[in-house]
């Protein structure tokens, strides 16, 4: 009971604190001028476009203006469907207002009704061509499929090109290009943001992103460290600050940071595999794995938590159970290839070459040219006895960004098959390649 007589009087000392200094404090403005301006924080945005709205003289286009300026107060606050129906209003009033389909396609865009978002952005730009309204167009007919990403990417070019510092577009132009596994030309645009804007904490955590993609750890917690400098509760870039440090061998700070992404998204699957994963590092694989049955026991059934669970059972050596808890992984609908990577590999390990070989194959469906279906395929081939298909599957896997340190376990594999020769020569072969390398 004292906790919610508390509660009532925060709630009636801050709506007073909204209303405390004069609604309008310029003696040039009227409520609706201020309304128009939306210079002002959103509760006394709401109080001042009421206001102008309840009175009489402007013209359609003035009010629907108001209504605008009221539908984003709400939509700041998280009111969201209370900004959808006062945007609608705005468009009853005044079906032209670009300001006001940019609005409800906005409210599209971020429910991921791309479609319909893509519908208002293309009549706004009909009524009055912006960046915002371009912008939006060409991230929607993307994350729709109503549209390749060059294409969507011209629609973003032609937002900056009529304002070179919405780094929205830079950061979604690199978003696209990380779902395209473009991480370098994806660099390139956060790197810009920032350039623009370099106390933007979303720019920050991009490149951060998009240098954990290349494995340039070092980079990306600089990064990292700047966005939550900018932004302490920024918890996305928390999440990603643990799995940096966790690669760069600081598990126990990457066990810290994962407490704090637990703690503030407790039915996020994110926080518990970050914090398994450090745990393991530290040496605590039972406590990592009983963490991971626990929040699965919790949890919605959840591929990424399942995937990690299956990992640390098979490093375990518990390949039956590992192969169990895969396979409730795949049945999940938002799967992907390294779910399959990983059943390749517990198949591998139980001599189920057949299981392999369909799982190896799904991966590559998937990801036709990632370097790690190419290696396990690699593996498969040899268990298949597919000795030189097997060799120049590996070279493949090279060629796509596959790490060095792989070449020792594709030998091993070679030689399990008494395929002494070809693991001999490969090995000089690609002792010759990295002297190569080296030499000026």
């Amino acid at each position: 009971m004292i906790r919610c007589l508390i509660a009532l009087w925060l709630i009636v000392f801050c709506s007073d604190l909204a209303v405390a200094k004069p609604l309008l404090t310029d003696s040039q403005d009227t409520f609706a001028s201020a309304c128009i301006a939306d210079e002002d924080t959103p509760e006394r945005m709401i109080l001042i476009c009421e206001k102008a709205l309840e009175q009489s003289g402007a013209s359609s286009t003035q009010r629907a203006e108001m209504m605008v300026s009221l539908a984003w107060a709400f939509y700041d606050l998280g009111q969201f469907d209370r900004a959808d129906a006062v945007f609608a209003k705005a468009l009853d009033l005044y079906p032209a207002s670009a300001a006001a389909l940019r609005g409800r396609g906005w409210l599209a865009h971020d429910r991921n009704d791309y479609a319909r978002a893509a519908d208002y952005f293309q009549q706004s730009i009909a009524s009055e061509p912006n960046a915002q309204g371009l912008a939006g167009l060409g991230s929607s007919l993307v994350r729709g499929g109503q549209a390749e990403l060059d294409e969507g990417l011209q629609y973003l070019d032609a937002a900056l090109a009529l304002d070179p510092d919405y780094t929205w577009a830079l950061r979604e132009q690199g978003w696209l290009l990380i779902d395209d596994r473009r991480y370098e030309a994806a660099l390139e645009k956060f790197q810009r943001a920032v350039s623009r804007d370099p106390d933007d904490p979303y720019a920050h955590y991009g490149a951060c992103f998009a240098l954990t993609e290349l494995d340039r750890w070092e980079e990306a917690l600089e990064h990292a460290n700047r966005a939550l400098d900018l932004d302490p509760d920024y918890v996305a870039a928390v999440t990603r600050r643990s799995l940096i440090l966790l690669k760069l061998g600081r598990p126990k700070q990457a066990l810290k940071d994962a407490d704090t992404v637990i703690a503030a998204w407790p039915d996020s699957s994110s926080g518990y595999v970050r914090k398994a994963r450090a745990l393991r590092a530290l040496g605590r694989g039972q406590e990592a794995l009983t963490l991971l049955e626990e929040a699965d026991e919790r949890l919605d059934p959840d591929s990424y938590l399942i995937y990690w669970r299956a990992n640390f059972l098979l490093q375990d050596g518990r390949a039956a159970e590992a192969l169990e808890q895969i396979d409730r992984s795949l049945a999940i609908d938002d799967t992907d290839h390294f779910d399959y990577t990983l059943k390749t590999r517990i198949a591998l390990q139980i001599g189920d070459v057949a299981v392999a070989r369909r799982s190896i194959d799904a991966a590559l469906r998937l990801y036709p040219d990632g370097e790690w279906p190419f290696f396990y395929d690699a593996l498969v081939m040899v268990a298949e006895d597919r000795f030189d298909e097997a060799e120049a599957r590996f070279d493949m896997a090279v060629e796509a960004g596959l790490p060095d340190s792989k070449l020792e376990e594709f030998l091993k594999a070679l030689i399990g098959k008494s395929q002494f020769l070809q693991a001999i020569q490969m090995r000089v072969r690609y002792s010759d390649l990295e002297k190569a390398a080296a030499s000026p």
